[in-house]
């Protein structure tokens, strides 16, 4: 007992020696496990997981190029009335004018 009251206080730096030595050792480990966890909150945060897209509902495209791959003729000459008008024949005895569009109206028959 003699031993521990002349040299306590050697005793009691050499325990705190010995604990900044194994956390002096640990903090390497320490570190890298904080740069780990930082490092996945910033993924986390910059790179978030997306789900994937839903397939696009392309029928209505589909149908409009098949329309513009069958084509359209385009006949300006027998039924448009753009380029050819409809004919009106005034009747001589005072009914109202007769519509000529195919060319039966009129005549015999």
């Amino acid at each position: 007992m003699d031993i521990l009251k002349k040299h306590y206080e050697k005793i009691v730096l050499g325990g705190v020696l010995l604990i900044l030595v194994v956390s002096a050792a640990l903090m390497p480990v320490m570190i890298g496990t904080e740069q780990a966890s930082l490092k996945a909150q910033s993924d986390a945060i910059l790179k978030p997981a997306s789900k994937p897209l839903e397939p696009l509902n392309l029928s209505t495209q589909q149908v409009v190029l098949q329309r513009v791959q069958a084509g359209v003729t385009l006949d300006l000459s027998s039924r448009h009335k753009g380029f050819n008008p409809v004919f009106w024949q005034k009747s001589l005895d005072g009914r109202p004018p007769i519509k000529v569009a195919t060319g039966d109206e009129i005549g015999p028959s």
